[in-house]
């Protein structure tokens, strides 16, 4: 267990784990309701939680991604595929909903997160969730720079662009529970 001031997640990778093996979108829920919770007893966060879904992305990508979702839907014998994880679907909607309440019942019921906020950034807001973090980074790089961060996600590009984060003393990306936390201590 350790902690960190802010605990900021990548939310695609997990969606797509979830819903590889889930029967409906409220089994998906729970899913990423169980990660979310089984992560953050591991990385504590004292101040903030930031959970960034991909947004809609330029129209030649979303083509390229429904196109390889499709292939990879054809092939699953559960009911949700990749196809759900789509910026604009009723999955999405969904799963951001979903995300608030789980928000809004950790603020309430559990007195580790009284004074941590959370952070949601849906798929109805543009770009990808790795950019979404890297400029809630930014933007907090304009009031302080002493923070420990973590980014969790399975995206390898989390640890090029956790790298490009000059200013951050302590940052770390954490791309799973089979791989170890990362530093870019400076």
């Amino acid at each position: 267990h350790e902690e960190f001031e802010h605990v900021l997640f990548d939310m695609n990778g997990l969606l797509h784990t979830a819903c590889r093996r889930a029967k409906d979108f409220e089994h998906a829920i729970l899913k990423v309701y169980k990660e979310l919770d089984a992560t953050l007893r591991t990385l504590i966060p004292t101040k903030s939680v930031v959970l960034a879904f991909d947004g809609p992305g330029p129209l030649a990508k979303l083509l390229t991604q429904r196109k390889r979702r499709s292939k990879s839907s054809k092939s699953s014998k559960y009911k949700l595929s990749g196809l759900h994880i789509t910026p604009g679907t009723k999955f999405m909607h969904a799963m951001k909903q979903a995300c608030e309440y789980y928000a809004a019942l950790r603020l309430v019921a559990s007195a580790k997160f009284r004074n941590v906020a959370f952070y949601i950034s849906g798929s109805d807001v543009a770009g990808e969730g790795e950019i979404k973090i890297i400029d809630w980074i930014h933007n907090l790089l304009h009031s302080q720079n002493d923070d420990r961060l973590i980014i969790v996600g399975g995206d390898a590009d989390l640890v090029l662009q956790g790298l490009a984060v000059l200013r951050v003393k302590d940052l770390f990306v954490y791309a799973g529970k089979d791989m170890s936390v990362h530093p870019n201590s400076r």
